[in-house]
């Protein structure tokens, strides 16, 4: 999920049942999602679309136009979201959407930018099965603020995907990349991850990783590190958050905001007081 300046809210994929979603956007205060963006038509990334069209206000489905149903490629509405009519926007490579700043003085500047780098019209990714059309067919966006802070969402992309991306060279550096399908060594693309080169790399390794990360993680991880990037995972660090301001990005994780149960020493005990009086 992205909260973007002025209040709006991007949430990008549903999960498979839309629930856990929707739990964190009440926890958020939140009674409307601006934008869904459904990367791809897969169950696990927009499954629970109608779950959360049943219970939000939604202003705009963001999505790639295309949808994979017995293997046809076909344009059009992924899913009915809901019985009234949710307004479409399919996205495309080198399309962009803006949020202005406030004042005069600030006329014709941003106060962030989202950039499609994945699919372009016309793209089909003509070898292998179904689901890695799906995969590589996958809308990738990068989201920059004000001050050239960027995060890089890679959808599902595999490896096809990825060396089709890198003829945009400069224009992959970013500051947070959620790696794609849960970090899989199957999809692994160094010269992509070198291009993208980023500080913090976020990996969800799903509903598996609850009980045992993906087999074949190792190499992709090894990939990352090489670029200096530091390596975070939902399974072990919980969820992960990335601040944007004039001073840079600052990361917090669910782990770290957690109490210490039995406090050693004075830093331990003020970290507890802290974590008392914020918020997520």
């Amino acid at each position: 999920m992205a909260e973007l300046p002025y209040g709006r809210t991007a949430v990008i994929d549903t999960g498979t049942n839309g629930r856990e979603t929707s739990d964190f956007l009440a926890y958020l205060g939140k009674n409307r999602i601006d934008y869904l963006v459904l990367t791809n038509s897969r169950h696990g990334n927009a499954g629970g679309a109608g779950y959360l069209a049943d219970r939000y206000s939604i202003g705009q489905v963001w999505d790639n136009g295309i949808t994979v149903n017995e293997g046809v490629m076909v344009a059009g509405h992924m899913f009915p979201l809901s019985a009234e009519k949710i307004p479409e926007k399919c996205l495309s490579r080198g399309e962009y959407i803006e949020g202005p700043l406030s004042g005069r003085k600030n006329k014709g500047a941003a106060s962030y930018r989202i950039t499609i780098l994945h699919p372009y019209a016309n793209f089909f990714p003509l070898h292998g099965p179904e689901p890695q059309a799906v995969d590589n067919s996958s809308l990738v966006m990068k989201i920059e603020d004000q001050w050239g802070k960027s995060a890089l969402f890679a959808g599902d992309t595999g490896r096809l995907a990825q060396q089709d991306m890198l003829r945009l060279a400069g224009i992959l550096h970013s500051d947070i990349y959620k790696v794609p399908h849960h970090g899989s060594d199957t999809d692994l693309c160094s010269p992509f991850i070198a291009a993208v080169h980023p500080a913090i790399a976020v990996i969800s390794p799903g509903d598996r990783g609850r009980t045992a990360f993906f087999s074949g993680h190792e190499n992709t991880i090894q990939a990352l590190s090489d670029c200096g990037s530091k390596v975070l995972r939902t399974d072990t660090d919980g969820a992960v958050k990335a601040e944007f301001d004039k001073n840079g990005v600052h990361i917090k994780t669910w782990k770290e905001e957690q109490l210490k149960k039995f406090p050693d020493g004075f830093k331990e005990e003020a970290h507890n007081l802290m974590v008392l009086f914020s918020s997520w």
